[in-house]
């Protein structure tokens, strides 16, 4: 079948506690001990050579999660979820993929196996920013000091070199063989798409199907792309927002103050003011990059980069506060969402070698991303040990597969242009640009018929059972015109928040500390929440979508409840211990 392509007009830390392991190439499915988790899921551990050239060396056990078929009998093939990064673990998105591609699991197995080096498969974790730290968040993307103290002590017990998405996909096939999987249906997301590719060229006839979402090509040199690609959705975004009345009236001259921006951060760094929760009231300084930097996160889904414009206008009237916000929020957030080492072995191996960084220079006269993350990748890389690569890795992958390509037109990163250049290699492929999406299209109204798409053409491995008629009523979410204001509470208003809080259905446990700014929660065994107060008893979670809030219901001047609202049905949490 002809790759076909249809433009209308108009995304993965919650790893399975595995099994103690087994011997190397047999692996045994048990209930799940870790919470969160279906009922129904089943977790084992697979053990690997860390190096398989080398006879009796180090080991991995790799961490696998099966989400069982329903029906009495399965089909012989599962779905496997290649999660991105790289460094992040598959097994962290097991709370969205079920429900998600839960129709999916009337026939066949959801596989979730951690990538070697991340989550539950012998993680490389190591910290590169300060959680508490406000102006080491907002600082060098990947800080020299600490690149180079992460390099040390995963040396000591970790082959850095072994550590490639080659060695991967032979983890993956081994996984596969263990379960009895005639074949797998590969679902990439964003670098899980090059890991996808990589494992259809390794075993070919062990693909039934690939979803590709977010594509990166094997010969893609991160980060030398980021600049123009990071240029080209912010322009799209800002021409949005101008053909949107009221963002258009809310920002009249948006093109102009993201010039204005750009020219700005050229000529040197900026000061901001803002309160922040771990250090209270604080100024920090903001580099070009890091202004950039955050100006890109922000486009990476649709609900972010519908806070882009009013970051873009304050920071455009020097008022930089907002902006820095979401810096340290980006940091904070990313800091324990993936496997910095892992993420560092893959690029340094597969990326920074082939970059050309004297055409990544000379982006800074024309982006106002420039070369700055290719400086930063280059200095990071530089004694981190390389791996060897097999010939042609870098080639684009041909295949007669059945796959499914799924861009988002304002992407920052992997942008439709490299959907289209997968696409030119897989005759039997067909490319989906979701309107206005971003690199995710999660909170877009009408984008549940994306997720629809990829679990009819799953189920039949069959380009023609996609339906792309309904991509034509995808929006995206509202753009935010007016910001939440911080409130500053004293020490004594914080106080009475602190505690431990549960909530009987769904089953969960939040705790609460008072930070200096604002509160510190853990709900569940998802990563902190900081909690920025804009009333006396309500408070905005940084990083979550507008109108998001966590309320502290009083009753004579304790907490009686607490109501969480944003993203679905508000939860409800009663207090089950005070500090």
């Amino acid at each position: 079948m002809t790759a076909r392509r249809w433009i209308p007009r108009a995304a993965l830390a919650l790893a399975c506690l595995a099994v103690p392991a087994h011997a190397q190439g047999r692996l045994s499915l048990q209930p799940c001990a870790q919470p969160g988790l279906p009922p129904d899921a089943r977790c084992g551990s697979l053990v690997v050579p860390e190096n398989r050239d080398v006879a009796g060396g180090r080991t991995i056990a790799l961490n696998v999660v099966v989400l069982p078929a329903r029906a009495a009998r399965r089909a012989p093939d599962a779905v496997a979820f290649l999660a991105g990064g790289p460094g992040q673990a598959v097994g962290s998105l097991v709370g969205w993929l079920g429900p998600a591609y839960a129709p999916l699991r009337d026939t066949r197995d959801i596989l979730l196996v951690d990538a070697r080096g991340t989550g539950g498969s012998g993680p490389l974790d190591c910290t590169l920013h300060e959680r508490t730290d406000p102006q080491s968040l907002v600082g060098s993307f990947l800080p020299p000091d600490a690149v180079r103290r992460c390099r040390e002590q995963l040396s000591a017990r970790a082959d850095l070199s072994r550590y490639t998405l080659p060695e991967a996909a032979r983890d993956l096939d081994a996984v596969r063989a263990a379960l009895g999987y005639e074949q797998l249906n590969l679902h990439g997301g964003s670098f899980g798409t090059r890991a996808a590719q990589v494992y259809m060229r390794m075993y070919p006839h062990r693909v039934r199907s690939a979803v590709l979402h977010g594509a990166v090509t094997p010969g893609m040199a991160s980060p030398q792309n980021y600049a123009h690609d990071f240029q080209a959705a912010l322009n799209g975004v800002i021409a949005d927002c101008a053909a949107d009345a009221a963002c258009g009236a809310a920002f009249p001259r948006l093109a102009d103050e993201a010039r204005a921006l750009e020219e700005r951060m050229r000529r040197g760094s900026a000061t901001a003011t803002l309160l922040d929760v771990e250090a209270g009231a604080v100024q920090v300084e903001l580099s070009r990059g890091t202004v950039a930097e955050t100006l890109r996160k922000l486009l990476y889904a649709p609900v972010s980069a519908s806070r882009l414009p009013l970051v873009v206008h304050r920071a455009a009237q020097g008022d930089f506060g907002l902006l820095a916000r979401e810096a340290i929020g980006d940091r904070r957030r990313i800091q324990g969402g993936a496997s910095w080492g892992l993420f560092l072995a893959v690029t340094c191996s597969e990326d920074v070698p082939f970059v050309d960084t004297a055409a990544a220079r000379a982006t800074d006269a024309t982006t106002l991303l420039g070369a700055y993350r290719v400086r930063e990748a280059v200095a990071a890389c530089e004694g981190w040990p390389v791996a060897a690569l097999p010939s042609g890795y870098r080639d684009p992958v041909r295949s007669d597969a059945p796959v499914l390509i799924i861009s988002g037109e304002r992407d920052p990163v992997t942008g439709p242009r490299w959907g289209e250049a997968i696409a030119a290699h897989m005759p039997n492929s067909v490319h989906l640009v979701v309107p206005q999406a971003a690199h995710m299209y999660a909170g877009m109204p009408g984008a549940a018929c994306v997720d629809s798409a990829v679990i009819a053409f799953m189920r039949r491995a069959d380009p023609r059972a996609v339906d792309t008629t309904c991509l034509s009523r995808v929006r995206r979410p509202p753009w935010v015109l007016e910001g939440e204001r911080p409130l500053a509470l004293d020490s004594a208003a914080l106080a009475r928040f602190a505690g431990e809080y549960s909530s009987p259905e769904p089953a969960m446990r939040m705790t609460v500390e008072a930070r200096p700014g604002g509160l510190r929660a853990q709900l569940g065994n998802g990563p902190p929440l900081y909690l920025v107060a804009t009333a006396p008893t309500r408070f905005y979670p940084e990083g979550w979508p507008p109108g998001a809030a966590v309320d502290f219901v009083l009753q004579d001047g304790a907490v009686a409840q607490v109501v969480i609202t944003g993203g679905g049905p508000p939860m409800r949490l009663v207090p089950v211990r005070r500090p």
